[in-house]
């Protein structure tokens, strides 16, 4: 059986989408340091994490009195090969 290493900005960004898509039935968005302290990632990591998930098209960000990060598209349609690929570039 082979197991893949996966480097700690993946488990970061794994960490953070599974986190964003367990709030989607809530339809709540949530603040980095929200995601940062339940996750126990740390915070300025995660700002980088959460921008090329945002650039990737994965994550998308609201402004305002509820504001915070939210999944772009429904948690069924992200992939972990896509969250892998969003911070560490394509599979081969």
């Amino acid at each position: 059986m082979a197991f893949m290493q996966v480097s700690r900005k993946v488990d970061y960004a794994l960490r953070a989408t599974i986190h964003l898509a367990n709030e989607e039935a809530s339809d709540r968005a949530c603040s980095v340091g929200e995601i940062a302290t339940r996750e126990r990632i740390p915070r300025q990591f995660l700002e980088k994490i959460i921008q090329q998930l945002i650039h990737k098209g994965l994550v998308r960000s609201r402004r305002g009195p509820r504001g915070g990060y939210s999944l772009a598209k429904s948690p069924e349609q992200v992939t972990f090969r896509d969250v892998i690929e969003a911070v560490e570039g394509p599979i081969s």
